[in-house]
């Protein structure tokens, strides 16, 4: 078998694409003939379209509007309003063409439903930002046995066929084996970073299709107007979104007007929200996309506009956005997000002096900052992961209902002085590159295989391997293919993940820390196949950066790079400058989870930093590599799919919260519990094996392998704990649809049943325990990859499980 189709398997045994290939087009409820578009679909559905269904526009039904737009028509045409700035800018109108925020709302009683779309363009990829990310769609079903809205399913493989990344058609079965449950009410979210320009939904011959009666009418919207932030940018899907999430939690439409670099308290959109006089509440959250000078005197304009023309009374919340991640150790960053809080509050002093009542206002440093976590969950800084806008809407959820009681006190009027002009670093045009890369005399570069210290990598007593940071030695490639894995273990087994390298900065400051790798092996290939939509190139590709920092030892994100999504060598820097390396003790770099890593990796300084006597020098400690180690055999999700960056896969975190070096051993598609992985696995000296590999494989194959490998593992260590882990549970699989994984944990529980009355020292972790933070929403990308909100639930549980576990035997 070819590399990449086996690679691009994934979950494939519990596999959720639905493809039937006898399409014959298909007849709509109002009797035209529907295309069958680039992917074919089943002839036994009745389609209707789904422009009707559209729901959260914030817009009376009344107001003309692009059929999948957020925007009202008059808003280009310049008619809302007299005032200089309507019509809103072309940039502002593109955007609003894009779904954010907009659903699908409608109610069947169909076993199965089926989504045709067309997308405005070709679903692409930014650097942290996935294909599904940017282009996909998603669906929640209402669950009357929990009054929540819970997950369903993405159309995470829809584009162009796949797993690739081109097309614009979109033919694919949201749910095509539900149980029947009478009528149910779904929304169906629009993608994040592009429109639609036709959708019809299909069902099921014969059954009820109608909007949502439950969507329009009671309890009144509220609105979110800001930035990429807002828009949704790095959430993972769309119904991740903050704005979504917070619908979610408090049972009432949140509109969303997020404009990627274009939330600049505008007069044309001021006279848009003025056309949505059902709303309840208005949240404006456009810092990051202004300059400090600008702020006050737009806010206060903004606000005077909303009151003059929305509503003299109803709540206006100022929000000063989430924090930097990068601001502990740049203190630019830091100085630059202070400006734009200190106008802002200058603001809200200004229009409080002046009588403005109902006005409120959310300091930054409380949506994520003061939620007991030191490191700020951002792609590159400024997005909010999954993990991110998770705790934005949690804090919503608590902060708003008071809000739209009544019976909030606002926060006092504390006046801040304006402060001048600041550039705008949200968001880069283009991914950084450094200048002096191609340069050999501008950067002085430090090679961390041969000069500074690598860690999560298995020493195998020195045997050799065919490049420094493959996952096992060159003598096992002949076991690591056997015993069904396929051929595919060897290729993957080249991706350096969970491992890092450790440095300190000595001998002087550094302004900026570049790294430069190849993501390819010695032969020049790529092993891990092509491109994966579920997971942006910066998780599959790039590196990312944590300092320890001076004072609490705490490990932080620092910076990243992982360059075009297209490029094989990657040269650029880690960090925004300048870097204040005296706030951390020492640095830790992850290595790409999804892509081999030349030998030749190096971490550069300038060659003026070097000159000035700054130096790079090798340091150990970051994670304590003198305990028995973690190992940890698995699938695609242990693997690392589908974070977006290096440091957030669960593996990552839990050996920065365990203090202990993780071996990482998953395999995308690959892990099958192979006796030949096993014979590696024992040789290593372990604390504690866990055994992670039920989406990869079926009922029968569990129940033959699990006990093998369990007594070949007991075999060479009689005392190590071995743990036996079911995995992450399918995001829909409350809807009926994971029949195969139900029956995967019931052929790991019978054999762990059956083993476990001659070995005390054998455990169990029940799929059930390991998103409980999460509720009753799925923290996945697509039902089986763990987003970073995944991921960081996943840690959390085996931070608490493990160390009763851990064995310290030398």
């Amino acid at each position: 078998m070819p590399l990449g189709p086996f690679l691009l398997g994934l979950c494939a045994v519990v596999a959720r694409s639905h493809v039937d290939t006898h399409c014959k087009g298909g007849r709509a409820l109002d009797g035209q003939q529907l295309p069958c578009g680039d992917r074919p679909r089943p002839p036994a559905l009745t389609w209707a379209h789904a422009a009707p269904f559209i729901s959260n526009t914030g817009l009376d039904s009344s107001v003309p509007r692009p059929p999948f737009g957020r925007l009202p028509t008059a808003a280009q045409a310049g008619s809302l309003c007299p005032a200089p700035g309507c019509p809103v800018r072309p940039e502002v109108w593109a955007e609003g063409l894009n779904g954010a925020g907009l659903y699908l709302g409608f109610a069947t009683n169909a076993t199965a439903v089926w989504l045709n779309a067309t997308l405005s363009s070709p679903a692409t990829e930014d650097i942290d930002c996935s294909a599904t990310c940017g282009s996909g769609l998603d669906m929640y079903a209402w669950d009357p046995s929990t009054s929540a809205w819970r997950y369903v399913s993405t159309t995470t493989n829809s584009f162009g066929g796949g797993w690739s990344l081109s097309g614009t058609q979109i033919t694919r079965a949201m749910t095509s084996a539900a149980p029947p449950r009478g009528l149910t009410r779904y929304r169906i979210h629009l993608p994040i970073y592009n429109g639609l320009t036709a959708a019809s939904i299909g069902v099921t011959a014969g059954s009820q299709l109608h909007p949502d009666p439950a969507s329009p009418g009671s309890p009144a919207p509220i609105l979110f107007y800001g930035t990429s932030i807002v828009n949704g940018h790095v959430a993972s899907r769309p119904g991740m979104i903050f704005t979504a999430q917070l619908s979610r939690l408090l049972a009432r439409p949140v509109v969303n007007l997020g404009f990627g670099a274009n939330g600049k308290m505008e007069p044309a959109i001021g006279a848009v929200i003025a056309e949505m006089q059902a709303v309840e509440l208005v949240a404006i959250d456009c810092n990051y996309d202004m300059n400090g000078s600008d702020i006050e005197a737009a806010a206060v304009a903004f606000v005077h506009q909303l009151r003059a023309t929305w509503s003299g009374t109803k709540p206006i919340v100022l929000a000063e956005g989430s924090d930097n991640g990068a601001k502990w150790i740049v203190p630019t960053v830091a100085a630059i997000q202070q400006a734009r809080r200190a106008a802002l509050a200058a603001a809200y002093a200004n229009l409080t002096a002046a009588g403005v009542a109902n006005l409120h206002y959310v300091k930054g440093e409380d949506l994520i900052g003061t939620s007991g976590f030191t490191d700020i969950p951002t792609a590159m800084g400024t997005h909010p992961t999954d993990l991110g806008h998770a705790m934005i809407a949690a804090y919503y959820a608590k902060e708003l209902p008071p809000i739209l009681a009544g019976t909030a006190t606002p926060l006092p009027p504390t006046l801040a002085a304006t402060t001048a002009d600041q550039p705008n670093p949200d968001p880069p045009a283009a991914p950084p590159t450094a200048s002096g890369c191609n340069d050999p005399t501008s950067i002085e570069w430090t090679v961390a295989s041969t000069s500074l210290t690598v860690g999560g990598r298995a020493a195998w007593d020195g045997l050799p391997r065919e490049n420094y940071y493959d996952r096992f030695p060159l003598v096992a490639k002949g076991n690591v293919t056997s015993g069904g894995g396929g051929p595919g273990i060897w290729g993957l087994s080249k991706c350096p993940t969970g491992m890092y390298v450790e440095f300190a900065v000595v001998g002087g400051s550094v302004s900026t820390l570049y790294v430069n790798y190849s993501v390819a092996d010695s032969t020049g290939r790529n092993p891990s196949g092509g491109a994966l939509s579920i997971m942006p190139p910066l998780g599959r590709r790039g590196v990312d950066l944590y300092g320890q920092a001076a004072g609490t030892a705490a490990w932080v994100w620092a910076g990243n790079f992982g360059s075009s999504p297209d490029d094989t060598t990657h040269c650029g820097p880690l960090n925004e400058a300048p870097l204040d390396t005296a706030a951390a003790t020492r640095f830790m770099l992850y290595l790409p989870l999804w892509r081999a890593c030349s030998d030749d990796l190096a971490i550069g300084i300038s060659a003026e930093d070097h000159a000035a006597g700054a130096r790079l020098v090798p340091s150990t400690g970051a994670i304590d590599a003198t305990k028995p180690p973690i190992v940890w055999y698995g699938t695609s999700i242990l693997h690392g799919a589908a974070v977006t960056r290096a440091g957030e896969s669960f593996s990552n975190r839990v050996s920065r919260g365990l203090n202990r070096t993780v071996l990482n051993f998953g395999f995308s598609g690959s892990g099958h519990m192979d006796t030949g992985i096993g014979l590696w696995l024992t040789k290593i000296d372990a604390a504690v094996y866990i055994i992670d590999c039920l989406w990869n494989m079926n009922a029968a194959e569990i129940a033959l392998k699990a006990p093998l490998l369990v007594r070949q593992l007991r075999a060479a260590h009689p005392t190590t704990p071995i743990v036996l882990a079911e995995g992450t549970p399918a995001g829909g699989g409350w809807f009926g649809e994971d029949a195969s994984q139900t029956a995967n944990n019931r052929a790991l529980q019978a054999a762990y049943t059956a083993l476990a009355p001659s070995d005390t020292r054998l455990f169990y972790v029940n799929s059930s325990s390991l998103f409980a933070p999460t509720g009753t929403d799925s923290p996945t990308v697509g039902g089986c990859h763990p987003s970073d909100l995944g991921a960081h639930d996943v840690a959390s549980y085996y931070v608490q499980f493990l160390p009763s576990l851990l064995t310290d035997h030398a």
